[in-house]
């Protein structure tokens, strides 16, 4: 683990982090920073060491346990088990994503993030060098 210190309107985070992809997450939060209004709200999080369903029954690690995971605006991005994202959508909205094509998923695969919208959980981002 490692500590990246990331900085957004007023506020300061300490996030806990994989230390051979700090940079990465660094860049890809300072892109996500650039999108118009995005950082007006919402919160993230980083490490937390937990189990998830696999699909098959049984439990595994979550990528948040590995500290490869990150969650942005969780707050206003919750997880809908059973809904998957359209390929299309409104890109407009800075704080919730929907589509592939919105500015935040776009520049979180551009420094190696997997968007979690894929399973419904739109706030995720897992560090899998674009997948």
């Amino acid at each position: 683990q490692h500590l990246l210190y990331f900085h957004r309107s007023s506020k300061s985070y300490h996030l806990p982090f994989h230390k051979s992809l700090t940079e990465n997450l660094k860049a890809a939060l300072n892109d996500v920073s650039k999108v118009p209004g995005f950082y007006s709200t919402g919160k993230i999080g980083t490490y937390c060491y937990r189990s998830v369903n696999n699909g098959n029954g049984s439990s595994i690690l979550s990528n948040h346990s590995y500290g490869v995971a990150i969650d942005i605006n969780y707050d206003l991005n919750p997880f809908s088990k059973g809904v998957r994202a359209p390929q299309t959508g409104n890109t407009s909205d800075p704080v919730r994503w929907r589509s592939f094509d919105h500015p935040v998923v776009k520049a979180m695969a551009r420094h190696g993030f997997g968007w979690g919208g894929r399973y419904g959980d739109y706030m995720h981002f897992s560090f899998f060098n674009g997948g």
